[in-house]
């Protein structure tokens, strides 16, 4: 009975030492995510340089608004002169 008391206390004291090495491995994997922390704040510096490409294309839209308003006003004329064309042809049917 005495030795089944030393066994089972020997085997508590090698269960309790491997737990205890499984608990310093994830102070390890504790460390590795600290490191992916750094890359995340690497990233958002990135996307800040991306936003500020994005004012630059809403600069040449705007430029295109503006070369849209000229060209609406050469096909005014154009639709007027199809219009008078149309009404002279009814009229010799």
């Amino acid at each position: 009975m005495i030795m089944m008391l030393i066994v089972l206390v020997l085997l508590l004291m090698i269960i309790l030492d491997i737990a205890d090495v499984y608990d310093d491995d994830a102070i390890v994997h504790d460390d590795n995510a600290d490191v992916h922390d750094d890359d995340a704040d690497v990233h958002d510096d990135n996307a800040g340089v991306h936003d500020d490409n994005a004012d630059v294309h809403d600069d040449n839209a705007d430029v295109h608004d503006d070369n849209a308003g000229d060209r609406l006003m050469i096909p005014m004329t154009e639709l007027v002169n199809v219009e008078i064309i149309a009404v002279s042809v009814k009229i010799q049917v």
